[in-house]
């Protein structure tokens, strides 16, 4: 049977078994043509059982030793015509053996099959459902499936050792992948937490000149000093320091609403600046922005603290999965020397 979907050998890497994406039709088209392929795969199986029984070395497909077991399977002229066509490699009957060598190029002559010869075709089905079968889904009986010693995965063939490795592979693959993911998220954050430095320590500084130069032309009432009476311009004092960095405005704005959402001072304090050149920030909540760029700068690093967890826990991850590929590669290379010894 010709797969309705090609597939693709490197389609296994990285990826689920899920199959090679057939629609609903063509997976129930497979299915009966795994049917049939089973049915008579049986019914040879008990004709060669017959055929031992009653002292017969050989017999045609189209003989009364196959015939009386094909009864059952309900298998119709044409599905056994396509199925010795296309996976015995036999015409089926005399009758439509031209037609079949027409249709189907290197068919033999019509004729009796040996008893070896019709296990042999047992054989070639049993590994047609396998192989036809590896290209459905797991949930419908599809998946990883296995026929004489081969495996078989979205309808192409695998040793035991490419079936390992390409497994493995794709391990590594997506291990890799969560490994670099990490990696970018950790140096995202080492970014952002160094600028988010940056604004705090120009911030810090423009408060410390605001207030050395307030002058209070009066005494102070107790509990209060220059810091509390200091006015901040939103634009000059806290856009300015932002800007100074690699982070802008709008950038800063949205991590503070992701951060503290609609009490953010930095999503205030951006939007004082936006509205206008002249807009100020009081003392209060001059202070209390710097105090949500302290917090989200520790935020951001306790993130990354988990992420080191994380990455350690992918990097260990990894080196099992190498290191597993090399403890099978030295096993299969020891027991093929050993194997070579002995021959």
């Amino acid at each position: 049977m010709q797969a309705a979907t090609s597939t693709m050998r490197a389609g296994l890497y990285a990826q689920q078994i899920m199959g090679i994406g057939l629609n609903a039709t063509d997976r129930q088209t497979l299915r009966d043509w795994q049917d049939r392929t089973e049915a008579l795969a049986q019914a040879i199986g008990e004709a060669i059982s017959g055929a031992r029984l009653g002292g017969l070395d050989a017999f045609a497909p189209d003989s009364a030793t196959l015939s009386a077991s094909l009864q059952a399977t309900g298998l119709t002229s044409a599905e056994l015509r396509k199925l010795f066509a296309e996976v015995v490699g036999h015409p089926y009957s005399a009758a439509d053996a031209a037609a079949d060598q027409a249709l189907y190029p290197g068919l033999p002559d019509h004729g009796a099959l040996t008893l070896a010869q019709w296990s042999q075709a047992v054989q070639a089905l049993q590994v047609e459902v396998a192989c036809q079968g590896s290209m459905l889904p797991p949930v419908e009986g599809g998946g990883l499936r296995h026929a004489l010693g081969q495996w078989y995965v979205n309808g192409e063939r695998y040793t035991l050792a490419e079936l390992f490795l390409t497994v493995r592979m794709g391990n590594l693959t997506e291990t890799d992948k969560a490994l670099e993911t990490d990696l970018n998220t950790m140096l995202a954050n080492t970014n952002l937490a160094r600028e988010l430095l940056v604004v705090l320590a120009e911030m810090k500084r423009l408060r410390g000149q605001r207030v050395a130069a307030m002058v209070p032309p009066f005494p102070l009432p107790e509990g209060w000093n220059a810091a509390n009476m200091t006015v901040f311009n939103a634009r000059t004092d806290f856009q300015a320091a932002v800007e100074a960095t690699k982070v802008t405005l709008s950038e800063l704005m949205d991590y503070g609403s992701r951060f503290k959402g609609d009490s953010s001072y930095l999503q205030s304090s951006g939007a004082l600046a936006l509205a206008s050149a002249t807009s100020t920030i009081t003392s209060a909540d001059y202070g209390y922005t710097m105090d949500e760029l302290q917090a989200l700068f520790d935020s951001v690093n306790a993130e990354n603290q988990v992420k080191r967890l994380q990455v350690q826990s992918v990097q260990n991850a990894r080196m099992a999965v190498l290191e597993g590929m090399s403890n099978f590669m030295s096993g299969q290379l020891l027991t093929n020397q050993t194997v070579g010894r002995n021959l």
